[in-house]
């Protein structure tokens, strides 16, 4: 296929993975999913939980244990619009989760396709923090942990964690942060959000009926949607 790097061939399923590294760094996997009628996309970054300490301009820096999942839930923060219901109106629905290494943020829809991708390539490159949203977030992060502290088995694997890792940041649970309201400044957020960004890691995953024309359109909109982020 013109304009990507490789093509990985899945004889068992039947299935194709196009890869296209931009001009920026993102890697780019385009899965062709003909017959199915859901349509998805994923943008992730290689930033979790355990990259809380890191250098970045010849300087050391730590941030509270958590701030990935923190971030997470902020960067649906957007000054000019809902992010929540711009999807809802385009007939898909947004999530984002983090785990130990990564964060990544998903829509999935029937609809819209081109719309939802562009929406979800924009909205994590503008992200408004204030320390009045911030402060208004860490209870409701607080809520979320006592709900994963309800589930035995979340709470047995963190023990489990703690009791081989002594020094290992992956002892940390991941939303750490906000039990003990830790984050007193919004800068941390946005320190590791420049972190995170400025590595050139990212990658946009996405599963769409497409024909062949169809796979170069999507190459080409993803390619003009994240052609400033560097």
């Amino acid at each position: 296929m013109s304009g990507m790097d490789s093509i990985k061939v899945n004889k068992t399923v039947n299935e194709s993975i196009y890869f296209k590294r931009l001009s920026n760094g993102m890697k780019c996997y385009i899965i062709p999913k003909l017959g199915y009628v859901e349509k998805q996309a994923m943008l992730g970054v290689n930033y979790g939980s355990v990259d809380y300490v890191f250098s970045a301009g010849g300087k050391d820096f730590a941030q509270p244990a958590g701030v990935a999942h923190f971030i997470e839930h902020k960067m649906f923060e957007n000054k000019e619009i809902n992010v929540f219901e711009r999807f809802m109106g385009l007939k898909a629905s947004v999530n984002a989760f983090t785990n130990f290494t990564n964060t990544a943020y998903y829509f999935t829809g029937s609809e819209n396709f081109y719309e939802c991708l562009r929406l979800l390539l924009e909205f994590v490159q503008r992200p408004h923090f204030t320390d009045e949203n911030v402060e208004k977030e860490k209870p409701i992060i607080a809520q979320e942990i006592e709900m994963y502290e309800d589930n035995p088995f979340w709470v047995m694997y963190f023990n489990l964690l703690g009791a081989l890792y002594k020094e290992s940041p992956i002892r940390q649970k991941i939303a750490e942060a906000s039990r003990g309201y830790k984050i007193s400044r919004w800068k941390h957020c946005i320190r590791a959000i420049a972190h995170s960004i400025g590595r050139r890691i990212w990658s946009c995953v996405a599963w769409e009926r497409l024909t062949p024309n169809e796979l170069s359109k999507l190459r080409k909109n993803i390619c003009r949607a994240v052609s400033r982020w560097m």
